[in-house]
């Protein structure tokens, strides 16, 4: 459980995106946005854990850092972490047929409700214990952090939250400027035709467009990703 009591607090951020990842078909966990003690906490169910057979069984997973065999001190891409060519290699020599298909349109969908926080650690692979193939776990860690409220920086001055991404994409690291013509790069780059590869960009966008229209999430956070996608038209 994660508490948050600042006023537009991230566990309702992150709630609001949840259900949007869900709408537009990505896997997500369960999760449910609770009040205690005034503050909003997001209780989110494990995936990673299997009670069919009447008891827990870990499910192995591996973050982008570990499967990459990268230490997780380099966080960001910027620091040497690894870029996104490093997970679809992963997927391309270990994952299914539409591994790289599903990482596009995932990273399509952080792109397009404003996620600059989004690195190696927040994405993650399972391992089924008699199957060479990973597949890709649940999406996690979903937050417009460029909804997020300003904060005060060590000068003491008001800043607004940080566009800039964890990972860049087509070599762009300004979540601000990146283009549908940047995410179909970037998807052909890991081997994806590029005919493919639009169509995978161009149906992730019109599906969080439609997501936010019909969600009743935080207002906030959906005027922002509103804001975001209009970039796009």
């Amino acid at each position: 459980m994660d508490p948050e009591t600042r006023p537009r607090c991230i566990a309702e951020n992150e709630a609001t995106c949840l259900r949007l990842a869900a709408s537009c078909g990505i896997p997500v966990p369960d999760a449910e946005l609770l009040t205690i003690s005034g503050a909003k906490v997001l209780a989110i169910t494990r995936y990673d854990r299997d009670e069919t057979h009447g008891s827990t069984r870990r499910i192995h997973q591996e973050d982008g850092f570990q499967a990459t065999g990268m230490s997780p001190m380099l966080k960001y891409e910027s620091d040497g972490g690894p870029p996104l060519t490093a997970l679809a290699e992963v997927l391309h020599n270990y994952g299914t047929v539409d591994s790289l298909k599903e990482l596009l349109a995932r990273i399509t969908f952080n792109v397009a409700i404003g996620n600059a926080d989004a690195h190696a650690k927040n994405f993650s692979i399972l391992h089924a214990p008699a199957d060479p193939t990973v597949v890709i776990a649940p999406a996690y860690d979903l937050i417009s952090t460029i909804a997020l409220d300003p904060r005060r920086n060590a000068a003491g001055q008001m800043v607004p939250a940080s566009t800039r991404m964890g990972q860049r994409v087509d070599g762009v690291r300004d979540i601000a400027e990146v283009s549908r013509a940047n995410l179909v790069s970037e998807g052909s780059k890991w081997g994806i035709d590029s005919k493919a590869a639009t169509q995978i960009v161009d149906e992730m966008i019109d599906m969080v467009r439609r997501a936010v229209r019909e969600s009743d999430g935080d207002r906030t956070v959906l005027a922002t990703i509103e804001t975001q996608l209009d970039r796009f038209a």
